[in-house]
């Protein structure tokens, strides 16, 4: 199965918590959520009819490609060193947030 999600990835923000009347309520900043919401739109359209989720571990490989950040300098891009690190980082970061 082969699923592609469209659009720049977005870090998962901190929840953020409220209180009314006695009880704390957490909800996920607006950035966050909108962007839950793209990627289970896009999943759902590409799920063929009938899909049942898988009830066994499975192996998952993801790629990411993002544009590159305006604070990386010419030469950096050039050299590609800072690039392997920072798509690396990005990476553990969604990979963190989509599993919590």
């Amino acid at each position: 199965m082969k699923l592609v999600i469209m659009g720049e990835p977005v870090a998962a923000g901190r929840p953020r918590f409220s209180s009314r009347g006695g009880f704390v309520k957490a909800y996920d900043p607006k950035k966050s959520r909108d962007y839950k919401k793209l990627i289970k739109k896009q999943t759902m359209q590409q799920l063929p009819s009938g899909y049942e989720p898988f009830a066994c571990p499975i192996e998952v490989d993801i790629k990411v490609y993002r544009s590159i950040q305006k604070s990386v300098s010419k030469k950096s891009m050039l050299d590609g060193s800072q690039m392997t690190l920072d798509r690396q980082s990005n990476l553990t970061r969604i990979i963190t947030s989509k599993s919590s």
